[in-house]
């Protein structure tokens, strides 16, 4: 276990670490505490991982962190590895790809021009998307969700989207909404271009106070221009409105 009040950069280079019980690292309110792996690092520790305030592990390609038994890395950006989609997300570069090296239980928002790879892991957990154009493939969704907003199993709310690109996605889940529900996209109230390729419905989405449809709930913008395209994409769930 690790603790600072301040700010601490901890750097492993070429280093192997061996721990037989719980690794946990902190940082004082409002400070960091970075640790980064780098030129084949290793390390390894029986226990289970715990980033508390401030602190983060970032790997390059090269380097590995196993805890409990298990990486504790689930997505690549540029030559990186990293604990969350979110740091990810903030440590790319527009026109990056970012790819998920496991299953991911994590609501982000996408403020730059990106492709998301879901490498067919699960994803679980929904997408804003800030006036950005973003590319989501081989991603799988098995949650089953319901909320009294709109909702859907990738992104909820479209809105502020420039264009959204979906290849070989699939949603196995239960969506429902009390508004507008779709499974992979609930709303949007702004124009956007969207294109479907390869992605499959296999849930029931239902909606009870509004608009649903298997793959976009609504698009509620009259003056708005949509522009969206369906390549060998099919939906095999249940649609149930009020």
């Amino acid at each position: 276990s690790y603790g600072s009040e301040g700010t601490i950069s901890i750097n492993l280079d070429n280093t192997t670490f061996t721990s037989n019980g719980v690794f946990e690292v902190y940082a004082g309110e409002g400070k960091t505490a970075p640790i980064t792996l780098t030129n084949g690092s290793v390390v390894t520790t029986a226990g289970a991982l715990k980033l508390g305030n401030g602190a983060s592990v970032v790997a390059d390609a090269t380097s590995s962190f196993t805890a409990n038994g298990k990486s504790i890395f689930v997505a690549t950006a540029g030559e990186n590895k990293y604990t969350s989609l979110a740091e990810a997300i903030a440590a790319a570069n527009a026109g990056d790809t970012i790819k998920l090296l496991a299953d991911v239980n994590e609501s982000v928002t996408i403020n730059k021009n990106l492709t998301i790879d879901g490498a067919e892991k699960n994803y679980t957990g929904t997408m804003t998307i800030n006036n950005v154009t973003v590319t989501i493939e081989n991603v799988v969704s098995n949650v089953n969700s319901s909320s009294a907003e709109n909702n859907a199993a990738f992104i909820s709310n479209a809105s502020g989207a420039t264009t959204i690109k979906l290849t070989n996605c699939v949603n196995n889940g239960a969506i429902s909404s009390a508004k507008q529900a779709g499974a992979f996209i609930g709303w949007s109230g702004t124009a956007f271009t969207a294109v479907f390729t390869g992605c499959v419905n296999n849930g029931t989405i239902t909606a009870t106070g509004s608009h649903v449809a298997g793959f976009i709930g609504c698009l509620e913008n009259t003056s708005a221009k949509f522009d969206v395209t369906f390549n060998a994409c099919s939906n095999k769930g249940a649609i149930v409105g009020a």
